[in-house]
């Protein structure tokens, strides 16, 4: 089985090594977090750059998030034109939504514009959690925030961000601490392990997990067991769980497609659900259904590439040109056989907007049959 939750690395600190940063991304890490702020200086620039490096070396799409001290730094960060490399930018939403929206117009002035993840980062944000995932583009439930409200309220308000994320169809990060523990016991570690699973059972779309105190030597070890517990995790759910809906306030047609494929897995064989986008709206909609079949992510927009990366169950590619119809059918195809996820004569749901080269969300879909 595929594993569906995504590994988020947070690197902590600017001072990473190549070599280090390499480890992460050669043993599976879906997506790395850099931190950046006045001590750091420039350093997370060097450090987007290595991965950029290494995206091209791997042959994948490896989103990076840009964690910033406030939303007042990251406007002065931006308008030097830092956004050419950097796919989403967390901030805190101790402002609630508001604060999201007013850094979001702030923004636009910038050619490339990233994502804004809302960090629940403070006990205020708690108070707003609807307005600021509307607000949001994804979130970040931290554990700094989580110790800031009392510990009888801190896994219930875990799970309302978790489901209200699900309904708005955003991407969900959940920070823990446990890696290094993972790393070195994980079997004398079993409070950790089921944190992490109990993340998978709230329909978190990942785990963001600290680097701090990890040396090389431990990082395949530590994925490893981190990858084993939510694959296990993941399985139960496919037989006991029935995944909240996601919410028709989402582009409808987007919405009712989404619904529509979730109960043809049920009825039929289906190896995996390609979509073909360019925004990546479709496949984030889709990917809050939990299908029981991996997601093939594929886009001619790099950026569209990276962002899907981080949404759950989705493997994206990278395309060097738009397809037309005949095109992705076939591309589709041949990604599903060379990622080990189908063989010929296995069918596949591959969704794709009309015309190919808008932005308009998905409004169509067929089953292929592998050749």
């Amino acid at each position: 089985m595929l594993q569906q939750t995504k590994i988020c690395i947070d690197l902590d600190r600017c001072e990473t090594e190549f070599d280090f940063i390499k480890s992460w991304v050669e043993s599976g890490a879906d997506a790395l977090m850099i931190r950046c702020d006045r001590q750091t200086g420039d350093r997370w620039r060097e450090a987007t750059e290595w991965v950029r490096a290494l995206e091209r070396s791997v042959g994948r799409p490896i989103p990076v998030i840009l964690d910033l001290p406030n939303a007042e730094f990251a406007e002065g960060l931006f308008r030097e034109g830092a956004t050419n490399e950097v796919d989403l930018i967390a901030v805190s939403a101790v402002g609630g939504g508001a604060s999201i929206h007013k850094l979001r117009n702030a923004l636009k002035s910038n050619a490339s514009v990233p994502q804004v993840v809302a960090r629940f980062d403070a006990a205020g944000a708690f108070q707003d959690i609807e307005s600021i995932v509307d607000a949001a583009d994804a979130v970040t439930i931290t554990l700094e925030g989580l110790q800031s409200v009392a510990p009888s309220q801190s896994p219930v308000v875990q799970k309302q961000i978790s489901r209200h994320c699900q309904i708005a169809a955003k991407p969900c990060l959940v920070q823990r601490d446990s890696l290094c523990r993972l790393a070195t016991s994980p079997h004398q570690q079993q409070p950790d392990v089921f944190d992490l699973a109990n993340i998978v059972f709230d329909h978190a779309d990942g785990v963001l997990l600290s680097a701090d105190q990890i040396d090389r030597s431990s990082v395949v070890q530590s994925m490893r067991t981190v990858r084993g517990i939510l694959v296990s995790a993941e399985a139960y759910l496919e037989v006991t769980d029935r995944p909240v809906r996601v919410g028709f306030g989402q582009p409808p047609n987007t919405a009712a497609l989404a619904y529509a494929i979730r109960h043809i897995l049920k009825m039929q064989e289906i190896a995996a659900v390609a979509v073909y986008s360019m925004s990546g709206t479709t496949a984030r909609v889709i990917s809050k259904n939990w299908l029981d079949a991996p997601i093939l992510g594929i886009s001619p927009n790099l950026a569209t590439a990276r962002r899907m990366s981080l949404y759950h169950g989705v493997a994206s590619h990278h395309l060097d040109r738009p397809l037309d119809t005949g095109e992705v059918l076939k591309t589709a195809g041949e990604l599903a056989k060379r990622w080990g996820i189908a063989v010929p004569g296995d069918r596949i749901i591959v969704v794709s907007g009309h015309p190919h080269q808008t932005q308009e969300q998905a409004n169509g879909f067929v089953v292929e049959t592998v050749g």
